[in-house]
This record gives C-alpha cells, sequence and structure tokens, in this order.
C-alpha cells in the first residue's frame, strides 16, 4: 500500500497515542493501591483496584511482559499474575505511574467518572457473560476495563482540550466523539483500538472496544467474535444510565432474560456501593489525603531495609552501570538513574561543575520516566564551596524543573571539598545512607572531572567503597571491569580508525566549545546595546556564523561519541514518522514528494527511536539533495527478513548518483561532492555512526544519473 506522508492532525493525534506505554494514573487511586501494597497480608484488596481502574491494571499487566510473564487473556485473572511478584516490585511499578495533577479539580473529576464507569462496566460484562455461558468470559471483562483506554489517553495528551470539548458537548448537546474528530483528528474509540493493537490485546478485545459505542448491524454479526462487542454493549447500557442504546435487542441477540437481567442490575448495585469506598474517591480534601499517604508509604519503604543494605545495592548498580570510558557526563547520568531506581524519589537532578566552566554546572534530571541531560549557567554570585539550598533558589530548581517546596538538597563533598549535589523531591533517605552515597560519588566527581584518569574503575571503586564503610571483599559489589581509558592503539582497520577519528573530533569539538560560547556571548551583548543599523548587520552576521560553527560542533561530538542508545521496542512506523517530521522541519513548507509503502505494518525493532529517526532524516535529506529542485521524488520502502531477524527500510531516489568513489567515501566525514558552503558531508557519517551504535547497518547502491538507494537493516524485537 502507498500512501502520502503528509502531515495531518489525525496522522499527529495517532502518533501521540501509539507513544502511550502506560496510562496516567488517579492520584488517590495510586496512593491507595501502594498502601494496600505496603501493608503485609493478601492482595485481594489490590486485585480488586487493578480490576476497577485501566491505569493499574495495565502497570501490572506491562510488569509482567517486562518480566516474560505470559499474560493469558483467555483466562485473565489479576490475583494469579501478583503472585508472579515481591510486593516491592509492584510498589515500585505503582508508584512510578504518571498521576494527573491533584489541583486540577475538573480533570480529576472527568477521570473519576471514568473509573466508575470502566470498574462497573468491566463487572457487568464478567456476569453477562457468566450468565449465557460465553467462552470469552476473561476477554469481555478485559474489554469492558478498557473499552475507555482511548479517553483516558486522550485526556492524558490533550486535558485542557478534553475539558473544552466535554463543555462544548454538554452546552451543544453534540456528541464528544464529533467534537473530537473535528478538533483533533481522532475519536476515542480509534485511539482506544490503537492502544489494544500496540498493547498486544488481541484483535477481539481490540475490536470490542473500537465498536462498543456502534449500533448493531449485519457486518458486526459477521466478525468472529461479535459476541465480546455485544456483551460490552449491554454492560455499558446496564452500568452506565446516560446510555440510551436499544438493549431489548441486545437482550434477544445474547438470548438474556429478564431473570437475568434484573440479577445483574441488583449485583451492579452492590458493586457500585463497595467500588465506591474501594477506590476512595469522594474526600473532602484530595490534595492532603494524597500527600499524606504517599509520605507514610515512602517513610515505610526507607525504613524497611538497614541503611548498609540499601548502600550495598547502590553500590552495586551504580558500579555494574559504569563504561569502559566512562566521563563526567556518564558518572552523572548514572548516579541520577540508580539513585532513582534503588529508592523511592518522585525526582531527582544529580549536578556538578564543568571542569572547564566552573560557573556552568552539568546535570542529570530525572522526572517519573523522562531523563535528561542539561547545562545549567549559573548567577555570578555562586559559589560551590557555599552551597545550601536557600542559595539554589529560585534559579536552579526552575531550570532543572524541581518544585523546591517539595525537596530536598543535599551537596556532595570530596573530603572538605563541595563537589556537587543532590536534589530529591519525595522523602528524603535517612542521613547515615546518604552520608555514604555522597561520599561515594563525591570520589567519583572529584577524579572524573580532571582531564586525564590514573586510576581504573575497579581501584577508584576499591577506594570510595573503603571510604564509606563497605568491605572491598564482597564480592557481588565488584563486577570485572575495565580501566576507564585505554592507551590508543595504532589504527589496524577501519573501525581503529573510525574510533581515532572520533577521538579526534572529540578533543576539537571540545577545544572549541569554550571560545565558541565567549565570542557568541560577546557579540549577543554588544548586539543588545547597539543603535547603529550597520554594526548591528555584522554582530548578527558574527551570531549567525557562530551558530553556524555551534551546529558543526554539535555534529562532531554526535559523531564522535553517539549518546548511549535507550532501547526499547518501537514500530518502525513510529520511527519513520519522526524522521518525516524532522524532515519537514528543515524544509519548512517547501513541497516534497515523498511516498511510504509498506511501512506500518512492520514488526517492532530495538533500537533508540530517536538515534534511528536522526539517521533516517540525514539519508532523506541526502536523498533530496540529489535533485536540482530539491524535492524528490524519494520513495520509503519496508521489508521484513524473517530468516535474520531484521527489519530493512530502504530510502530509494532517481537523483544524480554516485561514481565509485564518492560511494566508497560517502560515509566519511566531512566529504561531499557538492559545492564548498552547500552541504558540510556530515550527514551519512552521522547517520552510520548512529546506527552502528545500535547494532543497525547502513547499506549504500548507487549509480550515476541512476539514482542512489540507502538500505538500512534494523534488528527485529
Amino acid at each position: 500500500m502507498t500512501q502520502s506522508a503528509i502531515n495531518t492532525s489525525a496522522q499527529t493525534a495517532r502518533l501521540s497515542v501509539y507513544q502511550l506505554d502506560h496510562l496516567a494514573a488517579h492520584p488517590l487511586c495510586a496512593a491507595k493501591c501502594a498502601e494496600y501494597l505496603s501493608q503485609e497480608g493478601s492482595y485481594d484488596n489490590v486485585s480488586s483496584l487493578l480490576s476497577s481502574d485501566p491505569a493499574l491494571g495495565l502497570a501490572v499487566i506491562n510488569l509482567c511482559r517486562e518480566k516474560n510473564i505470559t499474560v493469558d487473556l483467555e483466562n485473565f485473572d489479576f490475583s494469579s499474575l501478583l503472585e508472579h511478584f515481591r510486593r516491592s516490585e509492584l510498589l515500585k511499578a505503582i508508584l512510578g505511574l504518571k498521576v494527573y495533577d491533584i489541583e486540577n479539580a475538573p480533570i480529576l473529576s472527568f477521570i473519576s467518572t471514568l473509573i466508575h464507569r470502566s470498574s462497573t462496566r468491566a463487572f457487568a460484562a464478567r456476569l453477562i457473560a457468566q450468565k449465557i455461558e460465553s467462552p470469552n468470559i476473561s476477554q469481555a471483562f478485559a474489554a469492558g476495563l478498557f473499552a475507555d483506554a482511548g479517553k483516558f489517553a486522550i485526556a492524558q495528551l490533550y486535558t485542557k482540550s478534553m475539558l473544552i470539548l466535554l463543555e462544548e458537548s454538554k452546552q451543544k448537546d453534540i456528541p464528544v466523539e464529533n467534537l473530537e474528530r473535528e478538533h483533533l483528528g481522532i475519536t476515542d474509540n480509534i485511539a482506544s483500538r490503537t492502544l489494544m493493537e500496540k498493547w498486544q490485546f488481541g484483535t477481539s478485545i481490540s475490536e470490542a472496544v473500537w465498536l462498543y459505542q456502534s449500533p448493531m448491524n449485519g457486518l458486526i454479526d459477521k466478525l468472529p467474535n461479535s459476541d465480546i462487542i455485544m456483551i460490552v454493549q449491554l454492560a455499558e447500557a446496564l452500568s452506565n444510565p446516560d446510555n440510551k442504546k436499544d438493549t431489548q435487542n441486545l437482550f434477544e441477540r445474547l438470548s438474556v432474560t429478564e431473570a437475568d437481567i434484573n440479577d445483574i442490575n441488583e449485583q451492579i448495585r452492590a458493586f457500585s456501593r463497595r467500588s465506591d469506598k474501594l477506590l476512595g474517591l469522594e474526600v473532602e480534601n484530595p490534595q492532603q489525603t494524597y500527600f499524606e499517604t504517599t509520605k507514610r508509604i515512602y517513610l515505610n519503604q526507607l525504613n524497611a531495609r538497614p541503611s548498609e543494605d540499601k548502600f550495598t545495592e547502590f553500590a552495586q548498580k551504580f558500579i555494574g552501570a559504569m563504561s569502559p570510558q566512562a566521563n563526567l557526563i556518564n558518572i552523572l547520568e548514572t548516579a541520577a538513574k540508580v539513585i532513582a531506581d534503588c529508592f523511592v524519589v518522585q525526582d531527582i537532578c544529580v549536578f556538578t561543575p564543568d571542569p572547564e566552566q566552573p560557573k556552568v554546572l552539568l546535570s542529570s534530571v530525572i522526572k517519573g520516566c523522562s531523563a535528561r541531560l542539561q547545562a545549567v549557567s549559573c548567577p555570578q554570585y555562586f559559589s560551590l564551596s557555599q552551597i545550601t539550598k536557600g542559595h539554589l533558589q529560585p534559579w536552579l530548581f526552575k531550570q532543572v524543573g524541581i518544585d523546591s517546596d517539595k525537596s530536598y538538597f543535599v551537596p556532595i563533598e570530596n573530603g572538605s571539598k563541595t563537589v556537587g549535589g543532590i536534589i530529591l523531591a519525595g522523602v528524603m533517605p535517612d542521613k547515615e545512607l546518604l552520608e555514604k552515597i555522597t561520599a561515594f560519588l563525591g570520589r567519583f566527581f572529584a577524579i572524573c572531572g580532571k582531564s586525564e584518569y590514573e586510576i581504573s574503575i575497579v581501584e577508584l571503586a576499591v577506594n570510595c567503597l573503603s571510604e564509606a564503610g563497605v568491605s572491598k571483599s564482597e564480592p557481588a559489589v565488584m563486577p570485572e571491569l575495565l580501566p576507564l581509558r585505554e592507551p590508543v592503539k595504532k589504527p589496524e582497520t577501519k573501525s581503529d580508525i573510525i574510533q581515532t577519528a572520533g577521538e579526534l573530533a572529540a578533543g576539537i569539538a571540545h577545544e572549541l566549545n569554550n571560545p565558541l560560547a565567549i565570542i557568541s556571548g560577546r557579540a549577543q551583548l554588544l548586539e543588545q546595546s547597539e543603535t547603529d543599523e550597520t554594526r548591528k548587520l555584522v554582530l548578527n552576521q558574527i551570531l549567525e556564523k557562530t551558530g553556524s560553527i555551534g551546529e558543526i560542533v554539535g555534529e562532531l561530538m554526535s559523531y564522535a561519541r553517539p549518546p548511549k542508545p535507550q532501547i526499547r521496542g518501537v514500530s518502525p512506523f513510529i520511527v519513520i514518522n519522526n524522521s518525516l517530521e524532522k524532515v519537514r522541519e528543515r524544509y519548512l513548507s517547501e513541497p516534497l514528494e515523498i511516498t511510504l509503502e509498506n511501512i506500518e505494518n512492520l514488526s517492532d525493532v530495538k533500537v533508540d527511536a530517536e538515534q534511528v529517526a536522526e539517521s533516517i532524516a540525514q539519508i532523506i535529506y541526502n536523498a533530496l539533495e540529489s535533485y536540482e529542485s530539491g524535492n524528490g521524488p524519494v520513495q520509503i520502502i519496508g521489508s521484513e527478513k524473517t530468516e535474520e531477524g531484521t527489519v530493512e527500510i530502504s530510502i530509494k531516489d532517481k537523483g544524480c548518483g554516485m561514481n565509485e568513489e564518492t560511494l566508497r567515501k560517502a560515509t566519511e566525514p566531512f566529504f561531499s561532492d557538492k559545492s564548498a558552503g552547500r552541504q558540510r558531508g556530515m550527514g551519512l557519517s552521522m547517520a552510520e555512526a548512529f546506527l552502528r551504535n545500535n547494532r543497525a547497518s547502513l547499506d549504500i547502491q548507487s549509480q550515476i544519473d541512476k539514482g542512489t538507494t540507502v538500505k538500512v537493516t534494523l534488528p527485529v524485537v
């Protein structure tokens, strides 16, 4: 199937929905579930909550899949799934969920209504399936629970828009679905189907959540699992007083008697009363309830094990995650991730000064499931030696996006010298544990802040653990690791040459950064105060050219030291569309002739989606530039190599093509057959570097005046 690669609101909304891995939770439901998990005893209340709240239920299903535990949708039961996990694993999964803003009363009210509706519909669907002795009882229950997944997703992604649509629907008496399509380009039932397909719930459940609001017709009757659709439709009609569906038709089709309906209605009313009490959403002060509950859970978890055991766990994970070529940025990133993984914290920032620029703090920030590296410029009065939480306010908290009122600051020291800091949002770990962690990190920061290391990672770990009071003889703490830096060997192969060139490029880029920043900064200051138009023009030219140099430096660094890939399963459809977004941003409103073929149905690939999307975008840039017009045509064709376990993406153009010499040098940095100033020649070299970083490959075939085909081979999940 061929389709035009155009950017429509429907495609954008669908992609946004498709990329959701979790549903955001109602904060009170998440807190209630976490409270039950933090107590000893049976999982009965936890199982009931998972069966009532789609976000909580999905969190446990996703945890099962992460641990390779089979989720049998034909015999679906949360109680049996919970038995596979320790309480601490389940607690971390629930507390790690994104939650809706506790202070946004309208959206919380809407989500509360959806949860009540989902739980009652799921209960009713199971009852109906049992009454008619359907073989699909578990699937009917799952379809009933997740039927509104699309509404939850739209409320999560487009919170303000959803509230506006609900208000307009109420005022004009127009179905919300009509307004969704008009304003967002997608309806919640389509979004539900998209999510069910992505989350591997199977065709029968996907079709049920898609069609449960549609009137019965001959087409639905022909579907293999039409009984599940009808069961969910009847469950919705019985559990939702506002539903105006003709239930008599459903009674007849499902052979449900009047006595059955009376019994089901009675049980639904009883369930609704129990559900209200279990969920506990009707409270006078939800904000206070949420924070008091989560605070108590955090404190209980912190006191669950001795600080010695927690520090040993931290040290094991930290050292085990170290790269042989670790630098200061790697240390920061690893420290933040391991602290977030080992301890129950909401947000965290770990920072230390840039050795080359003391007034710049290098920081690693983790908020929920997202992580980023950030350089923070300090005010002139800032002094690390006098650092306190009050000294940081408000500039650092604002830049890293952590609420200062709900966080703690702990300095990282090496001896008597402060070398960094940690900001924790949540409940702070005990003092003894923090002293061990900061002493441990202080040694790493002090040594890795130098330009060269004279100590191996193993020696450094032994010293740090010894200073922190942990015996170096503990075997689990000391994995076998290589030195931080190895001597550069004489290049013998192409990969050796690439590595050496990369180190050289990284060194050049590093040396250029400081003078470039100074030139740009001074030019900006002069431009702001300059009144002479001619001089302003000159200064603007300086800023423009330093910006171009900055781009070159960035490309050098990306080529020389690609960031560690964040590998996960992702649809090639998502990757390709992300690439096209990058292309459209560069070409703005220029008309581009790009077509896709056989992309939507490819198996998921195991890569860093952003790095591979950037690689493919660079290849598309090259393909477009092969034409004098600069706008194509370019074909992007997908195919699957089942025996090899790979997906192949071919980017084809019919442009000028390359001769043998150009083809041989095509992926070398700064090589270009274009005239000087038109291309920097980093596109294909960056693409190859990123793909190599993801265990993927790139192959180029080209002929003069006949065009070029670039094949990108990606590993399948």
